[in-house]
């Protein structure tokens, strides 16, 4: 298994800003490449921090041009495809401190994806339910027939007298009705029925049960 040999990223950042002030004669270009201080090479990543106040001269370094004449630098001197990344701090620990943020964002969103999923398996929210139904919608083969549409009319109020049991309070709030109405006017939109329409056969449903 082969291995990348190792760089000393100092003499590497070195070179590649040598190399950019000899191209470029911008002073906050150069003010920002004395600025940063280059960390590590990992997963194909230079890693350049800025300390304290320097931290918004990553601005500058992050622009299309700049960014694009460091990296192929980068390449021409390390025969890799290295990508720039550029964080707040200056030390290894402050690029764990980085990596460990990155990584509970990426929990918290996958966490919150699976908590949507689940709620749309179980129908848990109005949200969930229209989802559904509009799912239900789109998988229906003939769906541009009226016959069909109708049929599909049945079907969705069914689904939202269920719901309307288990997700209204028994005095709905302002921002109950609000909800409820948006999924009403979803799923009107989707069938091309009026949402006032599908809530009074809702509305006589519930008064029947």
């Amino acid at each position: 298994m082969s291995t990348q040999p190792q760089v000393n990223v100092a003499a590497l950042w070195k070179h590649i800003a040598d190399q950019m002030k000899n191209q470029e004669m911008r002073p906050s270009l150069w003010h920002a490449l004395e600025a940063a201080r280059p960390l590590t090479i990992e997963n194909d990543e230079f890693v350049i921090g800025f300390a304290g106040e320097a931290a918004p001269q990553a601005g500058i370094l992050n622009e299309n041009r700049y960014r694009n004449m460091m990296e192929q630098l980068l390449e021409a001197a390390t025969r890799r495809r290295l990508r720039l990344r550029y964080i707040s701090g200056d030390t290894l620990q402050d690029w764990d401190a980085e990596k460990a943020r990155v990584a509970e964002a990426a929990r918290l969103q996958e966490q919150s994806r699976q908590k949507i999923q689940l709620e749309q398996q179980a129908g848990t929210s109005w949200e969930a339910v229209t989802e559904n139904l509009i799912r239900q919608w789109g998988e229906l083969p003939g769906r541009s027939f009226a016959s069909v549409q109708g049929r599909f009319l049945e079907t969705a109020i069914a689904g939202l007298v269920e719901a309307y049991g288990r997700l209204m309070p028994a005095k709905p709030t302002e921002a109950d009705e609000r909800t409820y109405s948006r999924a009403l006017e979803r799923i009107g939109d989707r069938i091309g029925v009026p949402a006032a329409v599908i809530g009074y056969h809702v509305h006589l449903k519930l008064k029947k049960s």
